[in-house]
């Protein structure tokens, strides 16, 4: 379809050519003129409504494509984190809350503020209560950052208990009974190959809780910044 017009067009503006010589042009040669320039207008209409809309197809893929990207990537790893510990999970969760919250009462307070920037020609008494209103909105906003680090605190100092309280439960296995001198050779053998299984399996097990808790207390950390960030612009 698009070939096809294009060669319409061609042939459009070929005849034009051929019409705009230094020539007179009768009533009808300028009648006829008139409708060819109607008809290659009609005909350019379809192609930039076909261009606009393929053009608003590729915007919405690539926003859609961007917005699937952002989800991916801010989806929250906190739920790895819990199953390991199960008690942090909920602190953490009222911590995200908390932020969220104090992030819309933040709003309130700036959407003020730009109000009261634009209509400053607004009575003294609407410019006091929208700045009353900024201050305690910046207040609670304060006060839910304190409360949020709080929990943060707390959430890091049983997350540190925890790891010790693994750390302590993996105490190596009790020595084998004493056993006849037959048998003492291969006893020996078995609790030689028990005892590097029971290393290794503490060892990894050691590896992989120590893992798990490097990635909360680091998950935790960049909670922290974000509220002092939160509190810097506050």
């Amino acid at each position: 379809m698009q070939q096809q017009q294009q060669m319409q067009q061609q042939m459009l503006t070929q005849q034009q050519m051929q019409q705009q010589t230094p020539q007179q042009n009768t009533p009808q040669q300028q009648q006829q003129q008139q409708q060819q320039r109607q008809q290659q207008q009609q005909q350019q209409q379809p192609q930039q409504r076909q261009q606009q809309q393929q053009q608003q197809r590729q915007q919405q893929q690539q926003q859609q494509r961007q917005q699937q990207q952002q989800q991916q990537q801010q989806q929250p790893h906190l739920l790895q984190a819990g199953e390991a510990s199960q008690g942090l999970y909920p602190q953490l969760s009222k911590l995200a809350l908390s932020v969220h919250l104090s992030q819309q009462q933040l709003l309130p307070a700036k959407q003020l503020q730009q109000q009261q920037q634009t209509h400053s020609s607004s009575s003294n008494s609407s410019a006091a209560a929208t700045a009353a209103a900024a201050a305690t909105a910046a207040g609670k906003m304060r006060a839910a950052t304190a409360a949020t680090a709080a929990t943060a605190a707390t959430a890091a100092r049983s997350l540190l208990q925890i790891y010790v309280q693994q750390q302590q439960t993996l105490k190596p296995p009790p020595p084998p009974p004493m056993m006849p001198a037959a048998a003492a050779a291969a006893a020996a053998a078995a609790a030689v190959a028990a005892a590097a299984a029971v290393a290794a399996a503490a060892a990894h097990q050691r590896m992989r809780l120590q893992e798990q808790q490097l990635r909360i207390c680091f998950k935790l950390l960049l909670l922290l910044q974000q509220l002092q960030q939160i509190v810097v612009s506050s």
